[in-house]
């Protein structure tokens, strides 16, 4: 007990609350203040890193193990927990913040017993337990450490797997989750040798760790010229490496910032083509074709150009998706490209033509070559990503093709995809003024949508799209039985954490809902209050700005700004994919005034 006390200790003072920092820092008036208290918190952590690889250096290996247990595991960080899925990483909603929340009236009785306090008692540490981001009061942070950390703990990591055991080997790969920018090539060498160890748990750990940054961040780029070693090793894995470790590589691929000297490797580059090349297509492809995106001169082999824009008729969605961005990457503006890129967006079937709306109208993936590290979810964004803010990238609606393939889905013979070019539309500057845009307008007039009815009737009258819809109420736009037959049951369906939002929103001041009965069935009039509450938390001149799809796709008050009410969210991000999952897509595609007779997602 008392050895186990340390070790929680040591995780105590470490674990510092990040979020709730950052927001205290945005508070101060002066910038100097600011920086004062940013330079004075990563003194405090290079400290703690030099004071950790030390006992690491020089403990005994049953300290040894204890330090690297208490730099990832917890035991509050399991009690109370839902029935995990295989991909949970944040629980936004322990039970003791939901379950609990109201009090606990039976622990005066005799023999009763509280469950979160006999977990705690009941909890093992163990090296095969997994770790998520739990959330515990407001706090859902892991450890981590900074590039100004220096080098010494990545050191003594690296130390401690020579000559490792399998578990010692599981320890080092979940301890180094905390190095974020403070690991460099090393160890990421280190994590991809183990991707291919001969055991099966250590190999998985590496997965389940470090695929596309979920628990911790393996850096592959460097201002020098790559370390030989990890190219060879990264071309192996891409040659002949497991579905484990191609599972980690390719995403660090694909995150290269822009001219990355990985360019210019050429066997990384060889063993790529090969693998779009392959025969048939391997079951990772579209992770293949974001990974070759980092490599222009990749991308300007005409026939790599021609197999990607295949890929957008591919019945993959997600190599669609990466197909679409690879052309918005690569081949807009280019003379020789564009008449293909042309003719290849003008034939997009439904589902690809979902993909461009979405990607065109917010292309997150270019954010990925501003030079900043790929990070976890249970990183402090505000660290690792200071100044992306400042950094402009030239979007996809600032070429004139994209503009005119979704100009030309306004007249979609989907309504939804209709809705949706025009939300998309709405990023044009003076896009109303045009005689296409406004050709449109007239035909939509007829639009089985009463959403783009109403706007285009307005446009036409001299309104703009921001203010076409600003007397018009929600319900007299949006579908009653599309709400019934698709939107009740995500609000109902339990998420990773195990939580539904009908349960943590029964008392919501806002946006209030009734659960179903015991069977799972919502009544007449219950469906009723939860339409009317919905109406709150829509918004159906920006449907994408409704708080019925920020709020479930940000991140818990300690992970986000918590200064800003539409960064955060007391239940964490609710749906696997935020806004490309199915959920955010048919709630959107509601709020676009989308018919149950006319959707194109089935229940």
């Amino acid at each position: 007990m008392v050895r186990r006390g340390l070790q929680e200790s040591v995780y105590n003072l470490l674990d510092e609350n990040t979020g709730y920092l950052s927001a205290w820092v945005r508070a101060s008036s002066k910038d100097e203040d600011k920086d004062r208290i940013n330079v004075g918190y990563e003194a405090v952590v290079r400290d703690q890193a030099q004071v950790l690889a030390k006992v690491l250096r020089e403990g005994t290996p049953l300290g040894r193990e204890g330090i690297l247990n208490a730099l990832w595991d917890f035991h509050i960080r399991h009690y109370a927990l839902p029935e995990l899925k295989a991909d949970t990483v944040s629980i936004g909603l322990p039970a003791v913040l939901t379950k609990y929340v109201t009090g606990v009236p039976e622990l005066h009785r005799p023999g009763y017993e509280y469950s979160p306090y006999r977990e705690t008692v009941d909890f093992k540490y163990d090296v095969r337990n997994g770790f998520f981001q739990t959330r515990i009061g407001n706090d859902s942070d892991l450890i981590h450490f900074f590039k100004s950390s220096g080098p010494e703990l990545e050191d003594a990591l690296l130390a401690c797997l020579k000559d490792a055991s399998d578990s010692m080997k599981i320890e080092v790969l979940k301890a180094g989750s905390t190095l974020s920018e403070a690991g460099d090539a090393r160890f990421t060498l280190a994590a991809l040798n183990l991707s291919e160890d001969s055991n099966t748990e250590v190999r998985q750990t590496v997965r389940y760790v470090y695929e596309g940054g979920q628990r911790g961040i393996l850096n592959l780029d460097t201002p020098a010229a790559p370390d030989p070693h990890l190219v060879s090793k990264v071309v192996e894995i891409l040659q002949h490496g497991s579905p484990d470790s191609q599972a980690v590589v390719l995403p660090l691929l694909a995150a290269l910032p822009e001219n990355s000297l990985w360019e210019k490797q050429p066997d990384v580059q060889g063993a790529l083509r090969s693998m779009l090349e392959a025969k048939p297509r391997p079951a990772n492809y579209a992770q293949v074709l974001d990974a070759a995106s980092s490599f222009k001169g990749l991308m300007h082999e005409p026939g790599l150009q021609e197999q990607v824009l295949a890929g957008l008729h591919s019945f993959n969605a997600d190599v669609q998706r990466a197909a679409v961005q690879v052309s918005f990457e690569h081949f807009l503006g280019d003379p020789q490209t564009e008449p293909a890129v042309k003719t290849a967006f003008a034939d997009l079937n439904a589902s690809a033509l979902g993909i461009l709306l979405e990607e065109a109208g917010n292309p997150q993936f270019l954010k990925r070559r501003l030079g900043v590290s790929g990070g976890a979810v249970s990183q402090d964004q505000d660290y690792l990503n200071r100044h992306t803010a400042t950094l402009k990238i030239k979007e996809p609606l600032d070429y004139p093709l994209v503009v005119d393939t979704v100009m030309a889905a306004l007249l979609n013979r989907d309504a939804n995809i209709s809705a949706a070019a025009l939300d998309t539309l709405r990023k044009v500057k003076g896009v109303e003024q045009k005689p296409d845009f406004r050709a449109a307008m007239e035909k939509l007039k007829t639009s089985s949508n009463p959403r783009l009815k109403l706007i285009s009737t307005s446009v036409l009258q001299g309104k703009d799209l921001s203010e076409a819809l600003k007397d018009v109420q929600p319900g007299s736009v949006l579908d009653f039985r599309y709400f019934v037959t698709k939107i009740e049951p995500i609000l109902a369906r339990p998420g990773a954490d195990g939580k539904a939002c009908v349960f943590c929103h029964a008392s919501h001041v806002i946006f209030k809902l009734a659960p179903p009965n015991t069977e799972g069935v919502f009544s007449d009039q219950d469906s009723k209050e939860n339409y009317r509450y919905a109406m709150r938390v829509v918004d159906i001149t920006n449907p994408d700005k409704s708080l019925m799809l920020i709020k479930p796709t940000r991140p818990t008050d300690s992970a986000g700004n918590v200064g800003d009410y539409l960064a955060t969210h007391n239940g964490g991000q609710r749906w696997h994919g935020n806004e490309s999952s199915d959920q955010y897509r048919t709630i959107l595609e509601w709020i676009r005034g989308g018919r149950l007779e006319d959707a194109s997602l089935q229940k």
